[in-house]
């Protein structure tokens, strides 16, 4: 991961994945966000719990669409080709985890 910034009314991480197989260790959030792939392609592996079944499983590529990845679900990103960068979007959120259009120095909510 190379960072988060944070802009208007979302926040957004970049993530480089250098070889072909590299992972992003198998996480989950408290919050939904959205997957998008910049250049390369990934398989998103999505569980209920670490070591459950798989619930999906979807390579996605530059300019597909974007990846869904509810609150709470353990999920594990690949590269499909060296090099892949993609990003992770996500909505502001208050003290009492509503949506909202600014940052509100909730930064729990971005764990």
């Amino acid at each position: 991961m190379d960072g988060t910034a944070i802009e208007g009314p979302f926040g957004r991480r970049r993530y480089v994945l250098e070889k072909t197989c590299q992972e992003s260790v198998g996480h989950q959030h408290n919050y939904d966000h959205h997957t998008v792939v910049v250049c390369g392609g990934i398989k998103v592996t999505i569980r209920d719990t670490e070591d459950g079944p798989i619930v999906s499983e979807r390579d996605y590529l530059p300019g597909s669409d974007l990846v869904f990845i509810a609150a709470k679900k353990h999920h594990t990103i690949k590269a499909l080709f060296d090099n892949t960068v993609y990003f992770c979007l996500f909505s502001h959120r208050d003290f009492g985890g509503l949506v909202s259009q600014e940052y509100m120095g909730n930064q729990q909510a971005y764990s």
